[in-house]
């Protein structure tokens, strides 16, 4: 026993069946796959099924048991190498215009072999996971050449009936190729049992070449067929000369195809001889005649609409159909007599050397045709004739491709669906990503404009309040110095002073645009805020506390220039306006919070925040307040929490 051969018809030759395959692919692929099928399905034949009476096919006894085993087998004389086997499925009517095979096997293996013992080989095996059903075209199955003169097909499951109730083997023919040629036709038949029900179903039905399909082909133009009356005299004959010496081996009939209406004006057997004579000859009046073919017919279940029949081989070049028995049929005056053909093919091998060779007839030709040219066209009603064996794989590959498609276009679908969505959110997210952009440009404008802003209040700020002060002290000491005129030591030491504040003041005119850059101001906080005091409130009784001084250092530049600047315009007011004789300065620094407070004992300002002060607050992002306490004077407290961003690391210090 041989291992199992594989179909050729898998996922590479036919393309994408399996959902994880197709979920594999991209959208390009996925669209040219459609496109593949709909060209290659444009080129194969259609599904045209037979109508009329005629031999349906093979049906079992009835079985209440899916799994009881049947078995077929055929055989043929001599071994022959084959290389295909086709089955064809009895075709049935599963609802309107539907039509589905019927009691096909679900589960079954092939074997073939010789009559020589333990010559057995497996051919192919199938389950359910193969999924052969539902289906209208032939099964087909290729393998390598194997030489047989036999196979069995062993059934493991049936189908139920058409009503479900049982289960049943039915198939309308098998065939075993060898090339082009079907070994098994005619040959013999076996099966587990057989339900004979009259002419249609019988075991022998099953090798009779007779299959449920018209030959439609994609190509080709109609072809009428040759149909005559013929009289009562001589017997009708047509003649061919094939213009050399052939060795004919095969004979197809294709019998009389007059419309494609439905219901059909006439059976198959129209035109069809009840005896054919087919001799073949070397010379041309056959005198040396031999018989090819002597063909019977006695009712609609011995014709189709292709009567193939493999013969012994015969040399010969000229070929005469002799119609012995005509076909014939009553009419309301007499019995008429028809004779013809859609085409009459020859084979030598594998070629049909009765292609483009006239026939010449001993009677009149009418109705259709008025030649006997199309007997020998290659086409019929339907366009060209093919091979049996081509014609047969391209309903297999019909089938399998229009299984195929929906998947396919299921699978695209999903997916454009899929992209439409995201399309969808595409445009909300670039709606939203514009919307966001426009925001964002109106906030940095808003931003720029807020520092503008903001810088134009600083260097206000630091004018009036560093530059003010300043020069609010050199005036205090320039009056000092001339008080003190006539005591050249204390007026020496006020001039040192006054030289010092003006120097200081031209450094903080210079910088006053940009204080972030003045470092040299404001190096030591703490210091700056003592000499400060020293400088402005000297005459009055002050006093200025710190809690954590090296916590005050490590704030960073641009809030010492503001805490600095504040303080000392809180300076400046107390001289200007309080009139006060005590100053108080309280600083304290907490990793959470800075709390400054100035009080003195001055006439008071109430709860009232000077402008220049609120302004420097908000400079500083801090809260500023002004009370009055019982013994009089002002108190302005300033607070503002402190982020880690507002201190400097330790060791950057």
């Amino acid at each position: 026993m041989v291992a199992l051969v594989i179909p050729i018809y898998s996922f590479s030759a036919i393309g994408m069946t399996n959902d994880s395959l197709l979920c594999d692919r991209t959208i390009p692929e996925l669209e040219e796959r459609v496109d593949e099928i709909d060209v290659r399905l444009a080129s194969l034949s259609h599904f045209t099924l037979r109508g009329g009476v005629g031999a349906i096919g093979y049906r079992s006894l009835y079985s209440a048991n899916a799994k009881k085993p049947k078995s077929i087998g055929v055989s043929w004389d001599t071994p022959k190498k084959i290389d295909e086997i086709i089955l064809v499925p009895v075709i049935g009517r599963a609802h309107v215009n539907h039509y589905e095979a019927e009691g096909f096997p679900i589960c079954f293996s092939i074997y073939c072999g010789t009559s020589d013992p333990g010559n057995e080989k497996l051919i192919a095996t199938y389950t359910e996971d193969d999924a052969l059903l539902p289906r209208t075209a032939p099964l087909v199955i290729p393998f390598g050449g194997v030489e047989a003169s036999w196979i069995r097909i062993d059934v493991s499951k049936l189908a139920p009936d058409p009503f479900g109730s049982r289960h049943i083997l039915q198939l309308a023919e098998t065939m075993v190729f060898n090339g082009t040629k079907n070994v098994a036709l005619h040959g013999h038949v076996t099966t587990t049992d057989d339900r004979r029900s009259g002419r249609a179903w019988r075991s022998e039905n099953l090798v009779d070449g007779f299959v449920p399909y018209l030959m439609d082909s994609p190509s080709g133009e109609p072809s009428p067929s040759v149909i005559s009356q013929i009289g009562t005299g001589d017997p009708a004959m047509l003649t061919i000369d094939l213009e050399e010496e052939h060795s004919i081996d095969r004979i197809h009939l294709h019998t009389a195809q007059l419309t494609d209406n439905l219901p059909y004006m006439f059976d198959s057997r129209f035109g069809v001889p009840e005896h054919l004579r087919i001799e073949g000859a070397h010379q041309s009046d056959f005198s040396d005649s031999t018989i090819l073919l002597d063909f019977w017919q006695s009712s609609a279940f011995d014709t189709a609409p292709i009567i193939v029949r493999n013969i012994p081989p015969q040399t010969c070049r000229y070929v005469r159909l002799i119609a012995s028995t005509p076909y014939s049929f009553p009419t309301k005056k007499k019995e008429r007599s028809r004779f013809g053909f859609a085409e009459i093919e020859l084979f030598s091998g594998s070629e049909n050397v009765a292609l483009g060779k006239p026939f010449s007839a001993n009677f009149t030709l009418g109705y259709f045709a008025k030649t006997t040219t199309p007997l020998t066209d290659g086409r019929n009603l339907y366009g060209n004739i093919l091979p049996i064996r081509g014609w047969l794989d391209e309903l297999a590959l019909r089938q399998k491709l229009e299984k195929e498609r929906p998947l396919v276009t299921k699978e695209l679908n999903h997916r454009y669906t899929r992209q439409k969505k995201q399309l969808t959110w595409l445009i909300r997210l670039a709606g939203v990503l514009g919307i966001s952009i426009i925001f964002g440009v109106f906030f940095d404008w808003a931003l720029r404009q807020r520092a503008i802003y903001r810088t134009r209040e600083r260097i206000a700020a630091d004018i009036h309040d560093e530059l003010g002060a300043n020069l609010h002290a050199i005036g205090l000491l320039g009056n000092l110095a001339r008080i003190l005129k006539d005591s050249p030591d204390e007026q020496s030491d006020i001039l040192i002073r006054l030289q010092e504040m003006a120097k200081r003041t031209g450094l903080a005119a210079r910088y006053c645009t940009n204080t972030l850059n003045a470092k040299e101001l404001y190096e030591d906080l703490v210091e700056d805020m003592r000499r400060t005091t020293e400088r402005l409130v000297a005459d009055l009784d002050h006093e200025i506390l710190f809690n954590d001084e090296e916590l005050l250092h490590r704030l960073k530049l641009r809030r010492r220039i503001d805490l600095f600047l504040f303080y000392k315009e809180c300076l400046a007011n107390i001289i200007r306006h309080s009139g006060a004789t005590r100053v108080s300065v309280r600083v304290e620094m907490t990793p959470k919070q800075l709390a400054v407070t100035v009080s003195d004992n001055g006439r008071g300002t109430g709860d009232i925040v000077p402008r220049s002060l609120r302004r420097r607050a908000r400079l500083l992002g801090a809260t500023v307040t002004a009370t009055t306490p019982a013994d009089g004077g002002t108190c302005i407290q300033l607070t503002r929490s402190i982020k880690k961003r507002d201190l400097m690391k330790k060791e950057s210090i």
